[in-house]
């Protein structure tokens, strides 16, 4: 905070000194000079005075006695200036030595064995400096959280190890700890800073020699290995993936794990920035692949540009009401078409219809995601209300929540805002969160779940079967609908493994009362066979694709629905 020169009245004793600042053109060691030239005079000039006032007889003695006064006077006064002088240099030195700092950080050498006022000031001064370049030179080089090395002097690090390398192999590995961040955004500071520190320390204790392990930034870290032996850093990686995963926090269950991304030099440079962007970009591609790690090519860095441009292309269609619209696949129950799943789908203006496929894992690893939720689960609840106002009967509408957007602690003021805005009604509107992020933090879904339910509004868990399917999770969550994954589904009738699964899936969702739909039902054997095992949900191209809002309206006017492969 900046304080200026008048915040000096505040100070009664600095009355004199902001007087004599109004003289700008003296310095500090010229005010005082004046002064004491001044003050030295005061005998001289009443001496003088006295003068005027005296007889004629008297005058030579008079001026005599001046002559001598004014002789002692400018010798003791040139005496006393002169000491001055040295008297302020512990002012002016320490003065200048702070300028200094401030303009090019040049620490200056002040004495520190004296012990009056202007004496501990220097040695104060001086120390005080020491100890604030100290700190700025730590927090150039580390990451003051963690006590790693940031990036920035990971990058000397690595320039260093490159430069006395020999032509020696070796790898960067740029890792993303997954969750961390979550940890932090949803348990606070404290919580978050013990995981890392137990992070740090359970990568240390895997790491042989540390490696030289830095962290770039909130959730990502990087190190370097002497070897470009893909096997030997495939099992490290793993190795730190395992190690991780048994981190435990007694009051928070969220396991951890690591994605990583891999270049090697010399095989892809030996420019030091060159390889850790190169390896950054071998990290986003594990996002894409959905892999645990993954080692630079161009021709991956070629496919991230490419997304990075789509990624820009998606930022501006939330932008434009004429790119994105929302498709619905009915869900059927015996004969009738009883709700639907919205499905956003982007019309591209130069590469057309671009599949979700390509683009929601893009929006996954930015803001986007949650933008583009909120875009769909708006346009979901304006489309019941559009279908109500047209006369149709109220429909479940199925809406994707991701992780993200189900983590996101502002989900349920605009959850309970979107519906009371379009009026929707209880029991219109299911929300679908995927089995692997509800049990991300089993107790933080099953709060969210409880609160979503008593807006209303219904939880479906989508793709069950392809996580942690565990009993106790079945029971404790407060969801409504179980979704058999259509990896199930697919041929079943020829599948004697996969008509066991669904066949104990099926039970166990009636066993707790919950609703059981199969998704990806595409052949009449399939639809036939979860029958008999006593699904009554079903969704898939059997009987419809997802279409356009129009022709489902068009479908929800009749009493009963014809498969699709069947319709005229």
């Amino acid at each position: 905070m900046k304080h200026s020169a008048d915040d000096a009245s505040a100070l009664p004793s600095l009355w004199m000194y902001r007087t004599l600042d109004r003289f700008h053109r003296l310095s500090y060691s010229g005010k005082i000079m004046f002064v004491s030239f001044a003050g030295t005079h005061i005998p001289l000039i009443a001496l003088i005075a006295y003068i005027g006032v005296t007889s004629a007889s008297d005058m030579d003695y008079a001026l005599k006695m001046v002559g001598v006064a004014l002789v002692a006077t400018l010798v003791g006064t040139t005496l006393s200036l002169i000491m001055l002088h040295h008297l302020l240099r512990p002012i002016v030195l320490t003065s200048k030595g702070l300028r200094n700092y401030i303009v090019d950080r040049t620490l200056p050498d002040l004495p520190s064995g004296f012990h009056d006022a202007a004496g501990t000031l220097m040695g104060d001064a001086d120390f005080a400096l020491r100890r604030l370049d100290e700190t700025i030179d730590y927090l150039e080089h580390y990451d003051p959280a963690s006590a790693l090395p940031n990036r920035a002097h990971f990058l000397r690090l690595l320039a260093e190890r490159i430069k006395n390398a020999d032509e020696r192999p070796l790898a960067v590995c740029v890792l993303s700890i997954e969750r961390l961040d979550h940890i932090t955004t949803t348990f606070g500071q404290e919580h978050g800073d013990s995981y890392l520190r137990q992070c740090v320390r359970q990568l240390q204790l895997t790491l042989e020699h540390h490696d030289a392990l830095s962290r770039l930034d909130t959730r990502t870290f990087a190190l370097m290995l002497e070897t470009d032996d893909l096997d030997a850093i495939r099992a490290t990686l793993e190795a730190l993936d395992r190690s991780l995963s048994e981190i435990y926090h007694d009051q928070i269950d969220v396991r951890l794990g690591c994605r990583s991304g891999i270049s090697l030099c010399p095989l892809d440079g030996c420019d030091a920035q060159g390889l850790l962007d190169d390896a950054m970009s071998a990290l986003d591609m594990t996002a894409r692949e959905q892999s645990r790690f993954a080692f630079f090519s161009s021709a991956s860095r070629d496919a991230l540009v490419e997304s990075h441009a789509l990624e820009r292309d998606l930022r501006r269609a939330l932008d434009n009401d004429d790119e994105l619209t929302m498709h619905y696949q009915p869900i059927i129950e015996g004969e009738t078409i009883i709700g639907a799943e919205a499905l956003i789908r982007w019309q591209h203006p130069s590469h057309g219809m671009v599949s979700p496929e390509a683009f929601i894992p893009l929006a996954e690893e930015s803001d986007l995601i949650e933008l583009i939720g909120r875009w769909t689960l708006r346009t979901a609840c304006r489309q019941i209300a559009i279908w109500r106002e047209q006369g149709i009967r109220d429909q479940k509408i199925a809406v994707n929540l991701s992780a993200r957007q189900f983590n996101d602690p502002t989900l349920l003021t605009y959850l309970d805002e979107t519906l009371r805005e379009f009026a929707i009604r209880p029991g219109t509107l299911e929300l679908e969160v995927t089995e692997t992020s509800a049990m991300s933090d089993a107790a933080h879904a099953s709060t969210i779940m409880s609160k979503v339910r008593d807006l209303g509004v219904s939880i479906a868990i989508d793709d069950f079967g392809t996580g942690y399917s565990s009993m106790s999770y079945l029971r404790t969550m407060p969801f409504n609908k179980l979704k058999i994954d259509r990896e199930f589904v697919q041929d079943i009738a020829s599948n004697a493994d996969r008509q066991a699964i669904c066949r104990t899936l099926i039970a166990l969702a009636h066993e707790l009362k919950l609703e059981v739909l199969a998704e990806g039902t595409e052949t009449l054997s399939e639809v036939t066979m979860l029958r008999e095992q006593g699904c009554n949900l079903f969704q898939g191209f059997y009987f419809h694709k997802p279409m356009p809002a129009e022709e489902l309206a068009t479908l929800l006017k009749r009493e009963f629905v014809l498969p699709c492969s069947h319709a005229t």
